[in-house]
């Protein structure tokens, strides 16, 4: 049950939001380049030999760990991920979010409804379902 009664547009605001699923992991790929490409301070002021021991990869994994971009990215990915376990085993409300937010294609609903062979009723009830989900996995946060 939904917490509370949604209002169309913050539907749309959750829809909206679904919609980056589709280049979720490009982004995290294009953010963890960033953050490989981008200058960092040189500790070594006064040139000669450094105290200081080079540990790339662990400086890279580190400044990934730190930065709050990438993890908000993660954490949209892992929500993603557990509103597809929540589907379970009932098909149609996987094809409903594969064509809706998945696909690269944009489907109409009538198109849609169609592939799903269900009704256009049944798709916007599976549709909103999925949206209040989505909220309750975020605790009203998107």
């Amino acid at each position: 049950m939904a917490r509370f009664l949604h209002f169309s547009m913050a539907l749309y605001t959750i829809e909206k939001k679904l919609f980056m699923c589709q280049r979720i992991d490009h982004a995290i790929q294009y953010r963890k380049y960033e953050l490989e490409v981008k200058q960092s301070h040189d500790n070594n002021v006064g040139g000669g030999r450094s105290s200081i021991v080079s540990k790339p990869v662990e400086d890279m994994v580190m400044k990934w760990d730190a930065d709050s971009k990438l993890q908000s990215l993660y954490e949209f990915k892992n929500r993603i991920n557990e509103l597809q376990d929540w589907f379970g085993d009932d098909e149609d409300m996987q094809l409903v979010f594969h064509y809706r937010w998945l696909s690269g294609k944009r489907y109409t609903v009538p198109e849609i409804a169609d592939k799903c062979h269900i009704t256009e009723r049944q798709y916007f009830r599976k549709r909103r379902a999925i949206l209040e989900k989505y909220d309750e996995i975020c605790d009203g946060f998107w």
